[in-house]
């Protein structure tokens, strides 16, 4: 008797439902966006891509139950596109919410989408919920295909420059840059990396995306820029700007006209051991063989060691010298030493030993007859030039300036010959001027005659062959110097003094003195 009132309870409540069934509508049966009432909502993956290698996946697939009443259990399914079951066919559910799939196969780039259905008691299938992201496979980072450009030259005290790039290429798809400026390459201490969405530009503002309202840029200091493409995997790969290198606020030296030569220490790929290494390399020595010329120039001025290599100080950004004979030179070339010039501007950066009180170059260019020179010589800085023979003009004997210098200290020293105004032997001299962290030293110095080609040898940081002093010619390799070489500018133009404001405080600002 129970089991036949048991049959009959049960063929009355089927026999009702379907007959509401059979009653309702299609618009009765599902709202408006395909989810019947009091059914299931959210459907979702853990994770909606997977960076496993693995070509097979084990997702999880979640949703949100609203109510159990007359549902006896789910279903779920697998497509290609969404509502398709192609991939996995309908299976049980683990359970009421959730379900995890066994060796799903998986495809780089694309995307399963999950189906899920409720099954009321009679087995019916009441509601079927699709999954419209899908779930995808990416195990490779996005491919950076250009450098980032930072040459807009429009950064502002509290702006940075427009930084521009070609879209990135990903296997799958790119979701995001991220943003970073820095005072060391790839560093992020003045701009920390920062979501800056799917563009292609950005620019840096006081205020805006996180940055500091206090944010503002310091003449004379390097800033790095350095932009991150993420794809959907959180994979990401990294650009940098190495071929321009840093960039500056206010002042560029890449500005200033007829720049010839520059080194730059600050930028270790610039600095080359004897292996081929540079200074960012693990494997690089300490060694210097070679500092790569960084002006831009047409003509390419790398200096080699002489003799003992230098050490390249990584903390402190600086060619050491302290520890031997050390020296460093170019090839001789027009740009340098090898043609009459009406004009050469000079910059040197550098710091001074323990011992000033010895003779010895920081930079010079020339022999025993014709040059210019920076050198340190009882307690003193010198700027020197001299051109002896009588080349039609006249002989122009040595001329000096000089401004006492102290022990491990730091000095920029612009030395300056301007005769952009000579017209012939009878015509106006031209002038000699020094300037010492940002101050001209001494009077003015004048010179009858051009500096015509002085094939003898250039030196930076030794005397290489010959060079004169205020005590007379100077033959010999020798007077090597015994602190370090922090930068070295090169240019044929002579600057007026704001521009020479402008390199001291650069420098100043980048050095710290």
């Amino acid at each position: 008797m129970k089991i036949l009132l048991r049959t009959f309870f049960i063929l009355i409540i089927t026999t009702f439902i379907q007959s509401c069934r059979n009653s309702l509508t299609d618009d009765d049966q599902s709202t408006a966006d395909g989810v019947a009432p009091n059914s299931t909502v959210n459907l979702v993956w853990d994770s909606n891509v997977t960076s496993d290698p693995s070509p097979v996946a084990t997702p999880t697939l979640r949703w949100t139950t609203v109510s159990t009443d007359f549902i006896d259990g789910y279903e779920v399914a697998l497509g290609s596109s969404p509502g398709l079951t192609d991939i996995v066919g309908w299976q049980a559910s683990d359970n009421y919410n959730s379900h995890i799939f066994d060796s799903v196969p998986m495809v780089d780039c694309q995307r399963v989408y999950a189906t899920v259905r409720s099954i009321d008691i009679t087995g019916f299938p009441i509601q079927v919920l699709n999954e419209g992201s899908g779930l995808i496979r990416d195990i490779s980072p996005p491919v950076f295909g250009t450098e980032i450009d930072v040459t807009a030259d429009d950064a502002i005290f509290n702006e940075g420059p427009t930084t521009t790039w070609i879209p990135t290429v990903d296997n799958c798809s790119t979701v995001r840059y991220e943003y970073a400026i820095g005072t060391s390459p790839g560093g992020s201490d003045v701009f920390p990396f920062t979501d800056i969405g799917n563009v292609s530009s950005y620019r840096v503002i006081a205020g805006q995306d996180g940055a500091s309202a206090a944010l503002e840029f310091q003449v004379g200091v390097q800033y790095f820029s350095t932009v991150r493409v993420y794809d959907e995997a959180g994979l990401y790969s990294e650009q940098r700007h190495p071929t321009y290198g840093p960039w500056y606020y206010g002042f560029d030296p890449r500005d200033l006209p007829n720049m010839v030569a520059w080194l730059n220490p600050f930028e270790h790929t610039t600095i080359i051991d004897e292996n081929g290494r540079n200074a960012t390399d693990g494997l690089f020595t300490g060694n210097i063989d070679q500092v790569n010329d960084i002006s831009g120039s047409p003509n390419v001025h790398n200096f080699q060691d002489l003799s003992q290599r230098p050490i390249f100080d990584i903390p402190q950004n600086a060619i050491d010298m302290s520890g031997g004979n050390m020296c460093l030179a170019p090839n001789n070339h027009a740009d340098l030493n090898l043609a009459t010039v009406n004009q050469r501007n000079l910059t040197v950066v550098f710091e001074t030993g323990g011992n000033t009180g010895a003779t010895q170059i920081v930079y010079e260019e020339g022999g025993n007859v014709r040059g210019m020179n920076v050198y340190i010589s009882n307690n003193r800085i010198y700027c020197g030039f001299y051109n002896l023979p009588e080349d039609g003009d006249g002989s122009q004997p040595f001329v000096s300036v000089n401004t006492p210098a102290s022990p491990n200290t730091r000095y920029v020293v612009t030395w300056v010959f301007d005769y952009t105004n000579y017209t012939g032997p009878s015509g106006p001299d031209g002038t000699l001027k020094c300037y010492v962290n940002g101050s001209q030293i001494g009077t003015t110095q004048y010179s009858t005659s051009l500096l015509y080609a002085h094939s003898g040898n250039i030196g930076l940081g030794c005397k290489n062959n010959t060079s004169f002093y205020h005590t007379g010619v100077s033959s010999g390799n020798g007077d090597y110097f015994q602190g370090q070489i922090l930068e070295l500018m090169l240019f044929n133009d002579p600057p007026d003094e704001d521009t020479i404001t402008n390199i001291h405080q650069f420098e100043a600002g980048k050095w710290g003195f």
